[in-house]
């Protein structure tokens, strides 16, 4: 017995099959981008903390030694930056006296949206913001 087209099962997949599917990954998308930016961000704010925690020791050190801040930028270390893109995500400039200092990292770029906006940390140790676990 010979079989016709119109005997044959059909095969593949219908067009509302296919929509359902592409809604599904959609919503998924629309979940899962803000978290991964939002983890992209934190990341990198960990890196100009640790930058700024960085030559905050710098420049103490140069204090016990000395009994005063320099009055320049000292420590050449590097701004934290998105190695495989090679992006300056935060500006870090300090701001020196001979009694004290402030370290200031400002975002850049993609991360001037970050939730935390400009970090400092002074010689006190003090650091802002210190809400939202920006510290």
């Amino acid at each position: 017995m010979k079989r016709t087209l119109m005997n044959q099962p059909a095969s593949g997949f219908t067009l509302v099959e296919l929509m359902i599917t592409v809604v599904i990954v959609g919503i998924l998308s629309a979940v899962a981008l803000p978290a991964y930016q939002k983890s992209v961000m934190k990341s990198q704010r960990s890196v100009a903390k640790g930058v700024l925690l960085e030559k905050a020791q710098l420049f103490e050190r140069y204090y016990t030694t000395k009994n005063v801040y320099p009055t320049d930028d000292i420590g050449a270390t590097t701004s934290p930056k998105d190695v495989a893109a090679g992006a300056v995500r935060y500006n870090i400039v300090p701001t020196m006296a001979a009694d004290s200092f402030t370290l200031t990292a400002t975002p850049t770029t993609a991360q001037a949206g970050d939730e935390c906006g400009v970090l400092t940390l002074t010689n006190t140790g003090a650091q802002t913001p210190a809400a939202n676990g920006c510290w």
